[in-house]
């Protein structure tokens, strides 16, 4: 029986916790060849304060103003942002939730990311945030910023941004995720769950937006 309930963002959290017990299936190379963008291997690291920092480096096939396209058509993000997310397949086998869409409203200026939770009922919830565009004096976007809208009980914070810079042969994404834990949601969690779980998903969302923009 599936049952329809809207949970906070802290129950993808903590019910990544299972997939300890999970065989999380990564492929030596994925299908769609999203390994061949990686410049710099992700890296989750653990600070003082409950605080995760997941670091990574791809290399865009595109130049500079088609990056530039891509990133301030927001509403053109559910397009390429979940590719290999929405459905369960081979790659994403042993992760905890699907993510399903991402929509955004632009009276709210706000991105909301829809996802469902399955360990034995299908739980349906949201997680929002507000996006920031950084760009240089000639207008040229340099970094996106996606804040977390609002602190949980669990969740206190998290910042996600990607950074453009030019490099051979396209672009430069350094993606970086800052991510802070309540003390008690800490109790819950291990730098081992994160890395399987919640790194996973952050370097496939960076992934994506190389994909997007592949020949």
């Amino acid at each position: 029986m599936t049952r329809r309930r809207t949970f906070p963002v802290a129950l993808l959290f903590l019910v990544s916790l299972f997939a300890l017990s999970l065989p999380v299936h990564r492929m030596d190379a994925q299908a769609d060849g999203s390994d061949s963008f990686t410049l710099r291997e992700p890296l989750t690291v653990k600070e003082p304060g409950h605080v995760y920092i997941t670091e990574g480096a791809l290399l865009v096939p595109a130049g500079r103003d088609a990056v530039d396209r891509l990133v301030r058509d927001y509403p053109g993000f559910d397009a390429w942002m979940l590719r290999g997310l929405r459905e369960r397949s081979d790659e994403n086998r042993g992760h905890p939730a699907l993510l399903t869409a991402v929509a955004y409203d632009a009276d709210a200026d706000l991105f909301t990311v829809y996802y469902d939770l399955k360990i034995i009922m299908t739980y349906h919830g949201q997680v929002a945030f507000h996006p920031v565009l950084v760009a240089d004096d000639s207008g040229r976007v340099t970094a996106f910023r996606a804040e977390l809208a609002g602190s949980g009980a669990v969740l206190k914070d998290s910042v996600f941004v990607f950074r453009f810079d030019d490099a051979p042969g396209g672009t430069e994404l350094d993606y970086m995720v800052w991510t802070r834990l309540s003390a008690f949601g800490d109790l819950f969690f291990t730098l081992r769950s994160y890395r399987r779980n919640m790194e996973w998903y952050i370097t496939r969302l960076a992934e994506n937006l190389a994909l997007a923009l592949s020949p």
